[in-house]
């Protein structure tokens, strides 16, 4: 043993670890802190999403839940829309295109 002295080796033991939990909290807090914006992802809806409310969309293989990115448009299920922006659990949808939105009343 280099440090013969168990109380030094406790020491440095305590301050090492001390600074590599810091280190490793500050990259992985970069990752995590990150705006998830994802660019043209593309889902589909598994039921309508109601003006201003909440559907479901198949994404990546699983169902999420979605709401439409503009609150005052309803999205009509099975159609292809695209993922803007996830909050939460939740995904911002835009639908593909322009003839697929069905207005409120419809």
């Amino acid at each position: 043993m280099v440090i013969p002295q168990l109380w030094i080796q406790g020491v440095i033991w305590l301050a090492l670890s001390t600074l590599l939990l810091f280190g490793f909290r500050r990259l992985s807090r970069s990752r995590r802190d990150r705006t998830w914006q994802m660019n043209d992802w593309v889902a589909t809806t598994l039921t309508s999403i109601p003006a201003g409310a909440t559907g479901r969309v198949q994404y990546e293989g699983g169902s999420w839940q979605a709401r439409a990115y503009d609150p005052g448009l309803e999205i009509a299920a099975h159609q292809t829309v695209h993922v803007v922006e996830q909050q939460g659990n939740t995904l911002i949808v835009m639908p593909q295109s322009p003839e697929r939105i069905v207005l409120p009343g419809e």
